[in-house]
Parts: structure tokens; sequence; C-alpha cells
């Protein structure tokens, strides 16, 4: 299986050439996923996986060390060839992980792939929010609409004169 990924990080390599992609190797942190790359100022990491089955099959390390990096905004791309279905999956976790077999891909390319169409679906990944950002920007608004509402009807010269 680590071959069909060295096939595959080759592959990206040579087509994905926007982003800065670094391939990691380690032995010791559990987990880690395969590359890590930075593009116009957005760091994500990309899990790679190929296999015969069609969902991405990731180890109990991957899971938690992905599920930690999205509780703290990171950005997770999980790239996953399904040699079965001759297809890439892309999938972006952006909630916690238990079971792999239940993601859903966010895009799905058909064999041969269009390379030039990952790169934009991988744009498309780091322009989003990550989920810890959505989550605390919906919490400041919440915050921001409660103290609205209890504040009322005070007006900014009642607040300069408290």
């Amino acid at each position: 299986m680590r071959k069909r990924e060295s096939k595959l990080w080759q592959r990206i390599k040579k087509h994905i050439t926007k982003p800065h992609l670094i391939r990691v190797e380690s032995n010791t942190i559990n987990g880690i996923p395969d590359i890590n790359g930075c593009w116009s100022g957005k760091e994500f990491w990309l899990e790679l996986k190929s296999d015969k089955v069609g969902y991405p099959k990731l180890s109990k390390w991957q899971i938690s060390w992905i599920n930690k990096r999205i509780k703290h905004g990171g950005i997770v791309i999980i790239c996953n060839e399904t040699l079965l279905e001759k297809k890439l999956k892309l999938y972006r976790p952006l909630s916690a992980i238990t079971d792999p077999r239940l993601l859903k891909p966010r895009f799905s390319f058909s064999f041969p792939v269009q390379w030039p169409a990952v790169q934009r679906a991988l744009r498309v990944f780091l322009r989003e929010l990550p989920a810890a950002e959505a989550r605390s920007r919906d919490e400041e608004q919440r915050i921001g609409e409660e103290i609205e509402r209890h504040l009322g009807s005070v007006t900014s010269q009642d607040l300069e004169e408290a």
C-alpha cells in the first residue's frame, strides 16, 4: 500500500504545482498526514490513500491526529485513490471523524485524472473557513447578538455617562 501512495505522491508532485508541498516521513509521530502544504498563506495537511476500497482506510492514529487538527482550526484534506472505482476522491472533514466509511467526498475525479481540476478543488478547500474559525465566528456573532439584546435601548450617550 505504501508503494501505491508513493506513486500517488509522485503524480501529485508533478501535477499540483501551485502550492508548496513537502512530503513528511515521520517515525516519531503516529498518524501525521503524508504531505504538508502551503498556498497563498494557507497551511494544510494532505493524507494520501490508495486502495481498492471506496473509502479512505484511516488508522486510529490518523483519525486521532486529524480530529485534533480540525479541533484547532487546521485544514486536513484526504486524497483517496480508489483503484476499483477508478476515481480520485477528495475529502475535507470539518468535524470529528469516528468512522471513515461514513465520510462523503467533496470532489470526485474519474481516471484519467484531470489534474488542473484537482488543483482547483484544493483551492476551493483553502478558501473555506476552517471548522474552528467558523465556530468562533458564529460564537462571536451569537455573543454580539446577546449583548445587543441585553443592552436593549441603551444609547451611546448612556454608555458615555456610565
